[in-house]
């Protein structure tokens, strides 16, 4: 991952040093600049991921950087310092665009890194965020070829649910993954997908939509397309909404609702964290809830793509050795503990399917150390 850059402005020789200094031993890539002109020219020159600019400089006003920073680097984030420490001057700041106002003196340099490291960690998100938004956007042409081959038959629906599917088994280094799924109609109300995002992360989707028939064909596209996109955009040891269950559950929230489908969505998302021993999830409604070893695990939120202002709180759990996590989409008695070798349904007590008029989804996620 390639160091952040930071220009630092400031006519005051010895400060500057010594800011200078301090980020540089925080392993950020520093510039600097001792006068306004200096600093426009670097912003003309180079690339930097944030400013940190005195209000008041030997040739002119900081206001001045903070104003093209905004007028030609968009979400660039700008921390100013004040040395007047007039009110007028933090509020003027804030209102043109500053992400922080420092005032001086500085007596600990931690609050310059704690200014630092906030207005990087927003840029970063806001950063993400955009790269989804084009990604969204560029992903359409495709989006709007598969649906509609799914509107010209169910036939074709169901082909294409079909090859959105991942394998039924994963078996991950010590973490096993598995479902069943049984339809009663051609078309699966359901949706299952999973992903090892790197050697430390596994993350899994579970949806179930409304209906059986084509609208979940449908469905099982869009949000096959919404969760493919920050996949392309993952770095290991980089930010990502991937690892915060809550966040995405938001972003799934938000797109679907630009797609104005008016589906409500019961969506469960999770991310197994193999060096901290942790499960993470989020719930959008997605009932019965899953059960961690025999205890069931919070309550679900409101559907997805049903209100603007929903937002999805992320759970954290631990997952050690001999965990497992169950979940299916109907009420069942679960015989604990489950074989992570052998299919689930083959250990439980299912009731006659007979004549049933909904489909079944069995998942199992084992953490087991084989000897």
């Amino acid at each position: 991952m390639a160091r952040e850059r930071i220009l630092v402005v400031d006519d005051e020789p010895v400060f500057l040093k010594l800011i200078t200094a301090f980020l540089r031993r925080l392993d950020f890539d520093v510039l600097d600049a001792l006068s306004l002109r200096s600093a426009l020219d670097t912003l003309a020159q180079e690339t930097v991921d944030l400013v940190l600019c005195d209000l008041q400089l030997g040739d002119g006003s900081g206001m001045t950087v903070l104003k093209e920073v905004r007028d030609h680097h968009l979400d660039l984030p700008v921390v100013m310092i004040s040395g007047t420490a007039q009110m007028e001057d933090v509020t003027t700041a804030l209102r043109l665009g500053a992400t922080d106002v420092l005032l001086k003196p500085i007596n600990e340099l931690a609050m310059v890194e704690y200014a630092v490291e906030s207005a990087l960690e927003r840029y970063r998100l806001q950063q993400e965020n955009r790269r989804l938004t084009e990604e969204l956007e560029a992903a359409n042409v495709e989006l709007q070829l598969n649906l509609r081959l799914l509107e010209e038959s169910k036939l074709a629906g169901r082909e294409v649910q079909q090859q959105l599917f991942p394998e039924t088994l994963i078996r991950w280094h010590e973490i096993t993954l598995r479902y069943q799924l049984f339809t009663a109609s051609e078309i699966a109300d359901q949706f299952v997908d999973y992903v090892a995002l790197d050697d430390r992360y596994l993350a899994a989707i579970i949806g179930r939509f409304s209906h059986a028939g084509s609208n979940s064909a449908f469905l099982s596209v869009v949000v096959k397309t919404l969760f493919n996109q920050p996949l392309k955009q993952y770095r290991p040891g980089e930010p990502s909404v991937l690892l915060n269950p809550g966040a995405f559950l938001d972003y799934l929230n938000i797109e679907l609702l630009k797609s104005q489908l008016e589906q409500p969505v019961r969506a469960f998302y999770l991310v197994i964290d193999r060096e901290k021993h942790q499960l993470h999830y989020a719930n959008a409604g997605y009932q019965p809830g899953p059960v961690l070893s025999g205890e069931p695990l919070q309550d679900g939120q409101a559907p997805l793509g049903m209100f603007e202002w929903s937002r999805y709180q992320e759970h954290i759990e631990p997952f050690v050795a001999n965990t497992q996590l169950l979940m299916a989409n109907r009420p069942l008695e679960w015989n604990w503990p489950l074989d992570p070798r052998q299919a689930l349904s083959e250990q439980l007590a299912l009731p006659e399917e007979g004549g049933r008029d909904d489909d079944l989804l069995l998942l199992g996620v084992f953490h087991q150390v084989w000897r």
